[in-house]
This record gives C-alpha cells, structure tokens and sequence, in this order.
C-alpha cells in the first residue's frame, strides 16, 4: 500500500488514523493533536497502520529497529506491545513512530530473543524472574 505518513493528513485520514490507535492502544492524545504519545499498542494494531499506509514500516527512532521489525518482533513473541508517538498535522512530516517495546516474556527464550534485538536501547530492562522486558530508544 502506498504509505500516506510524512506528510499533512486530511482531517479525515488524521480521524481514522486516531481511531485505529485508540482501538489498540492507549492512546493519550486528540484526533487533532500535532504530538501524542501512545502506550500498548497491539501488533494487530500496529500491521493494521502499516496496511493502511498510516505507518511507515522503515520509520526507527534514532537507532532503533524499523516499525516493522518491531511490529515483526511483537507478532512473533505473545505478550509484547509498541509504546510511541505520533506527529499530527501542524507539521508537515504527519507520522507514527515506535520509541519501544514491552511486556511479559512467555519463557526464557522469548526473553533471549528480546535482549538480543533490543540489546543496543538506549534503554533495555529485563527481570528473570517475572520475564518482563522494557526498551526505549531517545
């Protein structure tokens, strides 16, 4: 699909694209909000945006793995989910950007496979005994 991010939205497109995020995430913005952040944003939510056009899947934080790759990651791994933001229409570059993953690691290997990918965060938080895993990239 021909991504529509990293240019103005139509105030319609900019309504659907919060709707979408708000069915999935906790979403602590307006449909006109030029910066909002999200939280727990489902990977179903997250595939619904890249088809949609409203994610662009080689968008990364500074030195973080692509929305798609995380979007990859959380499919493949239960019990993780996106945390990031999302630029509206008062700037010209209308996007959804993925800061993070978290969540809790269904066994030991799914944490492996968490501290391998996001080893590099800025940061990477990991507890062994409850499995549960934090990265944010700045």
């Amino acid at each position: 699909m021909k991504t529509k991010t990293n240019r103005r939205l139509t105030e319609a497109e900019q309504k659907e694209r919060a709707a979408i995020i708000r069915s999935g995430a906790v979403y602590r913005g307006e449909d006109t909000d030029d910066y909002a952040h999200f939280s727990e944003m489902t990977p179903e939510t997250a595939r619904k945006l890249l088809n949609m056009g409203y994610a662009n899947p080689e968008d990364s934080q500074n030195d973080s793995p692509t929305f798609e790759e995380m979007t990859i990651f959380c499919e493949q791994h239960p019990g993780f989910k996106l945390h990031g933001y999302v630029i509206g229409n008062d700037r010209d570059d209308a996007r959804v950007t993925a800061e993070g993953i978290q969540g809790t690691a269904q066994n030991i290997e799914a944490m492996l496979d968490f501290v391998e990918m996001f080893r590099y965060a800025d940061e990477c938080d990991t507890d062994h005994k409850t499995l549960s895993c934090f990265c944010w990239y700045d």
